[in-house]
């Protein structure tokens, strides 16, 4: 068995045979097409068809669209809510910082009231030691005149 060679020339040259056959089908394929251009029917029922596809594009575009609005207004209530947690938290930071803050003002005047207190008290004990130290004194001072005029 000879084997003819595969990358001839020749044998991309087509025959008068294949040339008819070629030709047959195009021109079956260009009478299709007119038919199909020029068929009532067949045009009613592709320009619905477009109309449907065309309708569907649509559609799908106003599905995106939705979708997308509505992953924007979740990111965007995602975003309030982190907001207004952080707001929270630190509103609850100032109250106890406040709260805090009154506690120790609280115990500072109540520390104030008691040394208040003991000063007061410390002073009514010096006041009390001076007018026992004056009345001591006087009582000397006139023990002592006494005595003088005892001696006399």
């Amino acid at each position: 068995m000879s084997q003819k060679p595969t990358n001839s020339k020749l044998d991309e040259i087509p025959t008068e045979e294949e040339e008819e056959i070629r030709r047959k089908r195009e021109a079956e394929s260009k009478l299709f097409d007119q038919w199909r251009r020029n068929n009532p029917v067949i045009r009613q029922f592709e320009s619905k068809y477009k109309t449907k596809d065309l309708k569907l594009s649509w559609l799908d575009q106003q599905i995106e669209k939705q979708m997308q609005k509505e992953r924007e207004e979740e990111q965007a209530r995602r975003v309030l809510k982190e907001r207004d947690e952080k707001l929270k938290k630190a509103q609850e930071y100032e109250e106890r910082f406040k709260r805090e803050l009154r506690e120790k003002e609280m115990n500072l005047k109540e520390d104030l009231k008691n040394q208040m207190e003991q000063l007061r008290k410390r002073q009514d004990i010096a006041e009390e030691l001076r007018r026992k130290e004056d009345e001591e004194l006087r009582r000397k001072i006139e023990i002592n005149d006494i005595a003088e005029k005892q001696k006399n």
